[in-house]
């Protein structure tokens, strides 16, 4: 950007500058900017900086917010029970699969068994 564009554009803060605004006059001054000789560009450049500027947002102080989620995503479901609950339901589910768990190992050593019995 030329100094000279610069010049007679009132300094705004960023924060104070309106992003969607920014976005609306951009779009309606895409068509002349493109359709305009060079001296004209600069002079509609200058004219969009100016509009821009001049379409601060009041000073809201405490206004920005963190760009984070508040919850991290995890694999597991909400607690919707009592602890003592749940504890009680997960005794009983490691306790059925350690029974099942045994239960396989006990089939597959009386199927080696077999097979080495057949075997012999």
């Amino acid at each position: 950007m030329s100094a000279s564009i610069l010049k007679n554009v009132k300094p705004c803060p960023p924060l104070r500058l309106s992003l969607q605004g920014t976005r609306h006059h951009l779009i309606n001054f895409i068509p002349k900017l493109s359709a305009a000789s060079d001296q004209k560009r600069l002079r509609l450049y200058h004219t969009l900086l100016k509009v821009i500027a001049h379409k601060a947002v009041p000073d809201r102080p405490a206004r920005n917010e963190p760009r984070v989620r508040k919850r991290r995503p995890k694999i597991y479901p909400l607690m919707t029970k009592p602890r003592h609950e749940l504890r009680k339901q997960l005794q009983t589910a490691e306790t059925a699969s350690v029974s099942a768990f045994l239960n396989a190992i006990r089939d597959c050593v009386v199927r080696l068994c077999d097979c080495h019995a057949a075997k012999s």
